[in-house]
């Protein structure tokens, strides 16, 4: 991949994030996360993987069914332990510390995109 492709998948990829994660996430999605292999919590990852997959295709066409199930299982992995951390922190949305920790969900899984496409430079 060019640079310019690197920059569009991963641009592709973030605008997928978003669409994902905060306008097609459902309340009872956000609820089920912290749930160990909750379905409902499951679903919202499935969503990111297919995503994932659909985006990078066009790029990465050998390695896109790989890359959605890798983000599917780290995304699930790390919005569950983000919600177990707030849970155990007894945070809420009036805490500072819990937008700390979105941010930092959020950078986590920025960094996963980036890891994912730099394996295949």
């Amino acid at each position: 991949m060019n640079s310019s492709q690197v920059l569009g998948l991963l641009s592709l990829l973030l605008i997928k994030h978003f669409i994902v994660d905060w306008c097609l996430q459902t309340d009872d999605e956000v609820k089920h996360k912290g749930t160990y292999l909750h379905p409902i919590g499951i679903q919202h990852s499935v969503k990111h993987a297919l995503a994932t997959a659909l985006v990078t295709l066009p790029f990465l066409p050998d390695v896109a069914l790989v890359f959605g199930l890798i983000d599917g299982i780290l995304h699930y992995h790390i919005d569950w332990s983000k919600q177990n951390i707030a849970r155990k922190l007894g945070l809420s949305t009036n805490d500072k510390a819990f937008w700390v920790l979105i941010g930092f969900d959020q950078l986590l899984h920025q960094f996963c995109y980036l890891t994912l496409i730099f394996s295949q430079l």
